[in-house]
Formats: structure tokens, sequence, C-alpha cells
């Protein structure tokens, strides 16, 4: 699934057509939130919804929103990985998904334009994020980790940072980077993350 900078990039795309009514702050908690689950503290269908247009974003509240747009980013971006089988020649790599992430983040990266104001924003912690019983030092880290991962440009140390944090051996990392600088020079993925982060029709449902 995409990444942080990968759901920043659609967010600002879309925020001020759609969401201009509601705090763009909480609405970028809360698009944020879900991958939480990677501290091993929810599951995942307690955090991510079935959307698949923005016509399904029917919440008033901004966190809420925020939350049910990463799932609509989630679900597009996968059907469109297997209707373009844009990773399929790299299937059996191990790691393979975090190589994929850490790379499509730095393929939109230059998107992001408001990366200090989304920094600041995770300054806090929401009331709204106490309702999923998640215990507050997890909030609080969640939120610190992501500070960290936004503080710079997207790319090899980030992925060697978080797959030695995950376990990975000294050589597994070593082919994980091969796997990332392939990705990046793969012009079907290039073009795909492109065409993508581009396209309207799946934001709109149109």
């Amino acid at each position: 699934m995409p990444a942080p900078f990968f759901h920043l990039a659609l967010t600002e795309k879309v925020f001020d057509r759609y969401f201009n009514q509601l705090s763009l702050n909480r609405f970028i908690a809360g698009t944020l939130f879900p991958d939480i689950r990677y501290l091993q503290v929810a599951e995942r269908e307690k955090l991510h919804f079935e959307i698949h247009s923005l016509s399904d974003i029917t919440t008033a509240d901004a966190f809420q929103a925020g939350m049910q747009f990463h799932s609509l980013v989630d679900s597009a971006k996968q059907s469109f990985n297997r209707q373009h089988d844009l990773y399929k020649s790299y299937d059996g790599i191990k790691g393979l998904g975090l190589a994929i992430r850490v790379a499509e983040d730095a393929l939109v990266f230059r998107h992001v334009k408001k990366t200090s104001a989304h920094v600041k924003a995770l300054s806090r912690v929401y009331p709204e994020q106490h309702q999923f019983a998640i215990p507050p030092i997890f909030l609080k880290t969640w939120h610190v980790l992501l500070q960290q991962y936004l503080s710079r440009a997207p790319g090899a140390w980030t992925l060697t940072a978080i797959a030695s944090s995950m376990g990975f051996s000294e050589m597994q990392i070593i082919d994980l980077n091969k796997t990332y600088r392939r990705l990046l020079k793969d012009e079907q993925v290039r073009d795909g993350v492109v065409s993508f982060y581009d396209s309207t029709v799946w934001v709109a449902g149109d």
C-alpha cells in the first residue's frame, strides 16, 4: 500500500477542491493514521474502510474523512497495480512491498509542497485518535516516526532504516536496495506511478 509521501501528494492534489471546508491538519493526521497498524497495535480492518470513490466519503469530520481518503488511495492504487501488472516482474523478491512503497514515495516526493506544515500538524495527538483503544504512547510514537520519515526526501536511507528496524539482515538490505534502484529505473514503474498521480477518474469516481 502507498506510503506517507504518496498519501500526502494525493491529499494536496484534491483537498482544496473537495475538502476545503474541513481542517487540513486533522485531515492529514487522519489520512496518515491507518498505517499505525504497522506498530502491531490494531488490525488493518479496524482502520481501513470500503471506499471506492470520493462519493463514498460522507463524513463531515476531518479526521475521519482523512482516514477514509487513505482507504480510497489504497484501494485505487491496488486496483491500478493489478490492472497494469505494474510489479508482476518483481514477484518473489523478499521485502518487495517495502521497496515499492519507498520507490513510489521517491517518485511523487516533488509533488508534496507543504511538508513542513504537515510535520507541524503531527506535533500533537488529536482527540479523535483515542477512540481506537490504542495506548497513547503508541499514538505519540507513530507521530514521531512520521515526522522523522517526512523530515527529508525518501531514498535508500529510508529503505535501509526501515528494513533494519524490521530485522532484515545486512545482505537482505543490500539486495533490497538493488531492487529499489531497479524500480526507480524501470520505465513502466515510473510511467505507471506518474499516470496514477495525474489521473482524476478514480478520485472523482466518474
